[in-house]
């Protein structure tokens, strides 16, 4: 089964399309479930924590439209495909794993990005990934020549957020501001669209509200409303002129005009008519509202290049995607990381799989590992097993806080589990980076809140993390622990713990409850928490839909 993943609502619009033609499953958060819909998508909704578990679950191709969904992801078995959202932008001196020319994306089999200047960079950077610049599927639902001549013209504005990754990243909202907006306004009263990348878009929204302008969060509203389109990020900016409408382009003072990157900086900039300066916005836009027939070149010129395919590239890319998940056999990668924890020398410890057999080594490895590198180490071997670190002890639990209940008596710290242990070590020592990834195999909410109590020298920005992490996890099984209790007594059982039931009924529990039983399963404990996780899962899913 083809597997799509996406954290943010832009990253479905994306990949929807592609869906719709490959079919498979989609996961996403459980807020954007609503969003999904909306774009033809039933979509199952996986809490961030368990994200890793869900995926891990299949077997074919795991599709993703961002760098960080591909990273959540890239500890997996599986083959990966990572669909490039955006235009296909890149900086010449600033690489990042977010665009086309960026590091991170060695665990890639497949790069589908949307013209051949981006499909060039990932194949110079990725020898070993099949890359294709097939277009933007997203778009094939949009005409090429949407009638405009509107005697009333809505105007569109939207800013992209301030990234730091290059001078030409950040955001031009600084640059032009309130006057510029409030200018705006007063020349297109009541017909002014405030838009925005969704990371800026919560600030922006009472600024727009507040000098009269209607906030539009969703593009394909603006797409479906706006005569001109006024920007200064990238991929929309692109995305609307490929409808044939007029767009200005907002530069800002910090975009360096000497250092030629491309695309939107700067050899195809002349996409719209371009701004300098927030007073002269009106004029641009009553000028790009002209449409002057050269202008109109520009624009076909660079909408040409950048969207190949466009009317059926969705068809292009659903095509890529079964022939990768058809060579790769539906199989499983050889190497997957189950955890990583820093160990007190400042080496790492690394659990996870090779060629299936489960490993666990010792590595160097640099203060901020990549899952390449990881998964590198743990494929070299590193250290014995015998040479890793035991879990960190489990301090005196303070007084007033729960007590871990698991296994065992002791007068003032009952011995605990691997697991549970490694899960109270993540809170302690701030260099963890895995706590979501450890929390996935601990229901002990006793444990969770000891853990919580527990003091610690980082009371900074990583301690508060932390703590939102664990909380989150404590909420999760206390949802699907009442869920699961409930589940038990309408079935006529006694509502328990599924960590006490048998092998047998825990079977019998899980076909009730819709869930997949694993051929050979023995009962052995790694097998029996990932059922236990999937059937408090469904039961939740289920209880909630009903």
């Amino acid at each position: 089964m083809i597997t799509y993943f996406a954290t943010q609502p832009h990253f479905i619009d994306h990949l929807a399309p592609i869906f719709a033609l490959t079919g498979g499953e989609f996961l996403v958060k459980p807020s954007l479930v609503a969003h999904a819909a909306k774009r033809g998508v039933e979509a199952r909704r996986v809490w961030p924590h368990e994200t890793a578990r869900s995926v891990g679950r299949g077997r074919g191709p795991v599709v993703t439209a961002a760098f960080g969904d591909f990273t959540n992801v890239a500890g997996s078995h599986r083959p990966l495909v990572l669909h490039h959202h955006g235009v296909g932008q890149s900086f010449v001196d600033r690489p990042h794993g977010s665009y086309s020319n960026g590091p991170g994306r060695d665990r890639a089999g497949l790069i589908l990005e949307p013209n051949e200047y981006a499909a060039a960079h990932s194949r110079a950077a990725y020898p070993q990934a099949q890359v294709v610049g097939y277009g933007t599927a997203k778009l094939d639902a949009w005409p090429f020549e949407v009638q405009t001549g509107n005697p009333d013209p809505v105007v569109a504005i939207s800013f992209h957020w301030d990234c730091k990754v290059a001078p030409e990243t950040r955001s031009a909202w600084p640059h032009y501001g309130e006057a510029a907006l409030l200018a705006l306004r007063e020349a297109f009263p009541d017909r002014v669209l405030g838009h925005a990348h969704p990371r800026i878009f919560p600030e922006l929204w009472p600024v727009y509200e507040a000098l009269g302008i209607e906030p539009v969060a969703d593009f394909e509203e603006v797409m479906r409303r706006a005569d001109v389109y006024a920007i200064d990020g990238v991929s929309t900016l692109y995305e609307f002129a490929a409808t044939g409408r007029p767009v200005v382009v907002l530069n800002a003072p910090w975009f360096r005009r000497d250092v030629e990157h491309g695309l939107r900086f700067w050899e195809y900039a002349d996409v719209g008519v371009q701004v300098d300066h927030p007073h002269d916005l009106v004029g641009a836009v009553h000028e790009a509202l002209h449409d002057r027939p050269e202008q109109r070149a520009l624009r076909e010129w660079a909408v040409e290049f950048i969207y190949p395919n466009r009317g059926h590239a969705a068809e292009v890319a659903a095509a890529e995607i079964v022939r990768f998940a058809g060579e790769t056999g539906g199989t499983v990668m050889a190497s997957a990381i189950y955890s990583t924890r820093r160990l007190s020398d400042g080496r790492y410890a690394i659990k996870g799989v090779v060629d299936g057999e489960q490993r666990t080594v010792v590595a160097e490895l640099g203060d901020a590992p990549g899952i390449n590198e990881v998964t590198r180490a743990l494929e070299a071997g590193g250290s014995p097993p015998a040479e890793v670190a035991p879990p960190a002890a489990v301090p005196p639990v303070p007084a007033g806080a729960a007590t871990p209940a698991a296994g065992g008596g002791g007068d003032s710290t009952p011995p605990v589990n691997e697991q549970q242990a490694l899960a109270v070590a993540a809170l302690l020592d701030p260099g963890v980076d895995t706590l979501r990834s450890l929390l996935d195999e601990v229901r002990d909410v006793p444990l969770l809140r000891a853990a919580l109590a527990f003091e610690t020298s980082d009371a900074g920005k990583r301690r508060k993390t932390a703590e939102a992490v664990i909380e989150e996890r404590i909420a999760a099984v206390e949802a699907e622990d009442a869920a699961v209790a409930a589940f038990l007594v309408e079935s006529g059982r006694e509502a328990r713990p599924l960590e006490e039931l048998e092998g047998a009924e825990l079977i019998d529990i899980a076909q009730e409850a819709g869930v997949e039983v694993e051929d050979g399963f023995d009962d052995e404990p790694a097998q029996r928490t990932a059922l236990i996780n999937a059937i408090a899962a469904a039961v939740l899913a289920a209880a909630e839909e009903g």
